[in-house]
């Protein structure tokens, strides 16, 4: 059953970054990047998961939160993330507590041009939050989440 199921996902997630792809070709629009970033990323990284029990990989915008605090710079932080979904490995992992828990993430069939997109739209807005993730930041760290 769970060789079924990690097939099922192996093949949706192609799927969803085949289609992607083909968008990325079309243009560069705020909205398609957008559109991407959902049909790929949030296969794991889901903003609406209810609880941080649930999850099977780390929200994007704590993922955004520590990309941003080791790299500032725009240019930086693509090319740190890019780097990292391109060859994912625990050692160059930045978020030591995820790896720990699920692993590196797999390697994506994914662009690189494609993943640069994305990263920069990641960079550029606000990311959903999950309703958990506030208050799951605040036991982790310390204090208060004060947002992207």
């Amino acid at each position: 059953m769970k060789a079924i199921s990690t097939a099922l996902f192996a093949l949706t997630l192609t799927i969803s970054s085949a289609t992607a792809q083909e968008m990325f070709k079309a243009s560069d629009s705020s909205d398609e990047n957008l559109s991407a970033l959902m049909m790929t990323c949030y296969v794991c990284h889901n903003p609406r998961v209810k609880s941080h029990d649930d999850i099977i990989a780390p929200p994007l915008v704590a993922v955004k939160y520590r990309y941003k605090s080791q790299y500032s710079e725009k240019e930086a932080f693509v090319d740190a993330i890019t780097s990292f979904i391109m060859n994912p490995t625990a050692e160059t992992a930045l978020m030591r507590g995820p790896v720990r828990r699920f692993g590196p993430m797999p390697q994506m069939p994914m662009d690189e041009g494609m993943v640069k997109k994305i990263v920069a739209y990641i960079y550029d807005n606000e990311i959903e939050e999950p309703e958990w993730f506030s208050e799951h930041f605040k036991e982790q760290h310390g204090e208060d989440w004060q947002g992207q």
